[in-house]
């Protein structure tokens, strides 16, 4: 299965843009994304913030900005819900997503305005740097518009939703994000939703600063685990047979894996997680990098091993 391709110009009619942002108990720092907002060169037509239940000054912070920025509140349902209610109150055609913690680069809408203008894309994702801890770590180039298939069953190969820009319609039109996933997997579940539908375009460009704190998502891992395979069949979409039972086992191999890496990050032995992913896909060729893992904790265990016999 792969994205529709985009071939088709569409009118050069001025866009609306909402941009759009769930927070919770952020007040120390949301400032920093709600500037990278202000001081677009191409600014979006209005900014919803959702507040999903915070104790802190969270209200108190936004409200500094005054008219500038629509401020709504809600009893805690996590972000999935903290969007759609943003994206049920925008008044625009398009719908650009910043998580509380992330920043747009200042060209970021104004490119992504250009590609729709050109395309009949119903989203628009962008290149992105990871900051880690604090400090930039690489530049994310996701893949293609026309390669995501079949390895967006497998992982999220588009990014997270601080690079969406998404015609407010089609969202609508999908049901938006699955508020059951919590801050997990959703932005990577409503991707496949909608790539396997709609076309979509890239901007190449890293225009987004991701925040990653490694340290955070190793606690998750369990969370993470339980919620990815519970979209399994959204994941499977458009497979049957033999085909999809094979990705069935390659897709739970790749969940495992995740759950390894976190696990180990955390300071956990992730050997068993391994093992069933290599037993559910043993190609060396996939995910290659479970083996030298997996030889790192089996080494770990003889040491300690070792020290325990001394």
């Amino acid at each position: 299965m792969e994205s529709p391709l985009l071939t088709l110009p569409m009118s050069r009619k001025a866009l609306t843009i909402t941009a759009v942002m769930a927070t919770y108990n952020y007040a120390h720092g949301i400032t920093q994304a709600i500037d990278s907002i202000l001081t677009q060169t191409h600014r979006p037509d209005e900014i919803i913030i959702v507040d999903d239940g915070s104790t802190d000054r969270t209200r108190d912070v936004v409200a500094s900005y005054g008219e500038a920025v629509t401020y709504i509140y809600q009893q805690n349902r996590g972000p999935g819900a903290a969007r759609n209610a943003a994206v049920r109150a925008a008044t625009c055609d398009w719908i650009a997503f910043l998580d509380h913690d992330d920043e747009w680069l200042p060209t970021k809408l104004q490119c992504q305005a250009r590609a729709v203008q050109e395309t009949e894309a119903d989203l628009c994702y962008t290149g992105f740097v990871v900051v880690s801890n604090g400090r930039p770590d690489q530049i994310a180039d996701p893949a293609e518009p026309g390669n995501l298939f079949p390895d967006l069953r497998f992982r999220n190969t588009v990014g997270p939703s601080s690079t969406y820009m998404v015609r407010r319609s089609t969202f609508l039109s999908l049901g938006g994000f699955n508020e059951q996933l919590g801050a997990s997997c959703e932005d990577w579940e409503f991707c496949v939703r909608l790539a396997s539908a709609s076309p979509i375009v890239k901007v190449t460009d890293a225009l987004v600063r991701y925040h990653y704190l490694p340290s955070s998502a190793s606690r998750q891992y369990k969370r993470m685990l339980e919620k990815e395979l519970s979209i399994e069949q959204t994941l499977l979409g458009g497979t049957s047979g033999l085909s999809r039972a094979l990705t069935r086992r390659k897709l739970r191999s790749a969940i495992y894996s995740r759950a390894a890496t976190g696990r180990r990050e955390g300071g956990q032995s992730g050997a068993l997680y391994l093992l069933r992913s290599i037993y559910l896909w043993p190609s060396l060729g996939f995910l290659p990098r479970r083996y030298k893992q997996l030889g790192v904790e089996i080494a770990d265990l003889f040491r300690y091993s070792h020290r325990r016999q001394q």
